[in-house]
């Protein structure tokens, strides 16, 4: 065992870092609407203290229908600040392609940025049976914010307040940062809460974290066995490289068919496609539209930009 204020710094370096990796599916979280789910974030500690960075994974995707219905999905190489000829695309249709292409865009491609974290599960309306196991959560952009924000301490003088109020103790000082991934009775639950936006999608803006019922009953040995059970998150989502991405979406989204490439093998740092019958990641927004590699402020003329940057676009136009 371990004290959890001893890894509190490079846990909170992993979460608030901008990098990400690649990455399983089958233990994923599934969240439904109207319900609500009690969590322990749990550090990745199977491999030290340099394993640490895995205890918050980011990634990047984008998703878009075939002709036939079919949805297909990749692992971004934006995750790891490479170029994406998806990406890459959707710059020039939004600068450079017609209304109807514009239009067409807007219905079909989409994106994510989200990031997974190995949670304990203490309440799961949804599953029941995922209760005393660990599980995935896959998160979006507001429970990022929210675990963000306890661990830089924006939480603490609120939590302080609201402690004071009740104790008689009124010089009590409340740190949660430390607590978020404390398995101890000391820690704090996660309380993820669910409902519906304007667009009908989920929400997740009333979730926080909470000092409730936070004793696990658990052994020393019983909380070791908890972080035994963490899983290894950069394994979630295959990968393929540049060139393999931009014909599987010549093929699948634009219903281009080239000659066959040869077999390439795909290194460690590259990314993948993976299809599904409904990804989970559909948003009614349209797809990020900055090139991949290149600051959104500084003006680059398109053309210029694909030409520089070794993206055929000969088959991308009408």
């Amino acid at each position: 065992m371990f004290n959890v204020n001893d890894i509190f710094e490079e846990v909170r370096s992993s979460v608030m870092s901008t990098d990400t990796t690649d990455g399983i599916w089958k233990e994923k979280l599934k969240l439904e609407a109207g319900k609500e789910y009690v969590l322990r974030l749990i550090p990745y500690t199977k491999e030290g203290k340099e394993g640490l960075r895995k205890t918050m994974v980011k990634y990047i995707k984008y998703s878009w229908q075939d002709s036939n219905g079919k949805w297909h999905s990749i692992l971004s190489p934006r995750t790891w600040n490479a170029k994406c000829p998806v990406a890459d695309y959707s710059y020039r249709i939004k600068y450079k392609g017609t209304k109807e292409e514009q239009e067409e865009m807007d219905k079909r491609l989409f994106y994510k940025a989200g990031a997974y974290c190995n949670v304990y599960v203490i309440k799961d309306p949804t599953n029941p049976s995922n209760e005393g196991k660990v599980k995935i959560l896959d998160m979006g952009k507001k429970l990022q914010t929210l675990i963000k924000s306890a661990l830089d301490g924006e939480l603490d003088a609120d939590w302080t307040e609201k402690a004071r109020a009740f104790s008689p103790d009124k010089t009590i000082e409340i740190n949660v940062g430390p607590k978020v991934y404390d398995l101890s009775p000391s820690g704090v639950n996660l309380v993820v809460r669910v409902t519906k936006n304007q667009y009908g999608l989920n929400d997740y803006s009333t979730s926080n974290f909470s000092l409730s019922d936070t004793n696990l009953g658990k052994s020393p040995a019983e909380i070791q066995e908890i972080y035994d059970a963490c899983h290894d998150l950069s394994t979630m989502d295959p990968t393929l490289d540049f060139d393999e991405i931009t014909k599987v979406f010549k093929e699948t989204y634009l219903n281009i068919n080239d000659a066959p490439a040869p077999v390439k093998t795909v290194t460690p740092s590259t990314p993948a496609v993976k299809e599904d019958e409904v990804p989970a990641f559909v948003k009614k927004e349209p797809a990020m539209v900055h090139p991949s590699n290149v600051d959104p402020t500084t003006e680059v003329p398109v053309d210029d930009w694909f030409k520089q940057n070794g993206f055929d676009t000969s088959k991308l136009n009408k």
